[in-house]
């Protein structure tokens, strides 16, 4: 029945939460574009040298790089929502902190809060479309393909927002932008409905296992201890392919923060 699809999907399921978490993470994007223009004029403005503008571009990645694992069990302990909403205040009151800040010292806690909360979020988000994902797998690519499609158009309306914004308000106004944007996507993420496959799943063995006999119980309890054992980060980069994956991914982390390290001293030199 087509009144139970949307965009081709499972209305209630999988169509209406991909919809409110894709213009969620538009309205962020926008914000997070807004950026681009204004940070070399910030970092002008508060007298940020190459190498502190790269200790402090650097600080959320730190704070990431410490806290996605832990993050990442409470994604699964706690839920993919309550983290996505909670790592998205603290991206906003970071950056509401950004805003104020003026100097290094300030700006790098500031910073390392934005990546804590980059760290929830992120985590939660990535789970929870897996979740839809794995809930029509058969639409998982073009799923993650609108996923990317939205951030990117986000990104290419922010920097048009942003320049606006700065020459108007000056450059800290922007981060005021983005803490608007990080808020009104956790007003967005409010309105997901929970979701856990994994949760549904243990709840369906369960069920299943009521039936069993005692060997089939044992040999299930098996399957499950292997799949995870399987799926340990450090079995996974066992495999030659996860390693390139992992190191072409870290290759391109690191390029795109050289990137933005450069881009103020640049226009410094340039304006």
């Amino acid at each position: 029945d087509d009144e139970d699809l949307l965009f081709g999907l499972p209305k209630d399921d999988v169509g209406e939460p991909l919809a409110i978490l894709l213009g969620s993470q538009f309205v962020l994007f926008i914000g997070v574009g807004a950026l681009l223009p204004a940070l070399p004029l910030y970092a002008q403005s508060i007298g940020l040298s190459g190498s502190a503008n790269g200790i402090v571009l650097s600080a959320p990645a730190l704070a990431m790089l410490l806290l996605n694992l832990p993050a990442g069990k409470l994604v699964d302990s706690w839920g993919r929502k309550q983290m996505m909403m909670a790592g998205m205040v603290v991206i906003a009151l970071a950056d509401l902190a950004t805003s104020q800040c003026r100097t290094v010292l300030a700006l790098i806690p500031a910073r390392l809060a934005l990546g804590a909360g980059r760290a929830a979020a992120e985590n939660g988000d990535r789970a929870y479309l897996a979740d839809l994902t794995d809930r029509f797998p058969s639409a998982r690519g073009t799923m993650s393909g609108s996923q990317q499609a939205i951030q990117a158009l986000g990104l290419v309306i922010g920097p048009l927002i942003g320049g606006r914004a700065v020459e108007a308000f000056g450059a800290p106004t922007v981060f005021l932008l983005i803490s608007g944007a990080a808020f009104a996507c956790t007003g967005g993420y409010s309105l997901l409905p929970d979701i856990n496959v994994a949760a549904e799943r243990e709840e369906e063995r369960l069920q299943l296992s009521m039936d069993m006999t005692e060997e089939e119980e044992e040999e299930m309890e098996r399957e499950l201890e292997a799949i995870k054992a399987a799926s340990d980060w450090r079995e996974l980069l066992k495999s030659d392919r996860q390693r390139v994956i992992t190191a072409a991914a870290a290759a391109n982390a690191l390029g795109f923060v050289a990137k933005l390290t450069c881009i103020p001293w640049f226009a410094t030199q340039a304006l």
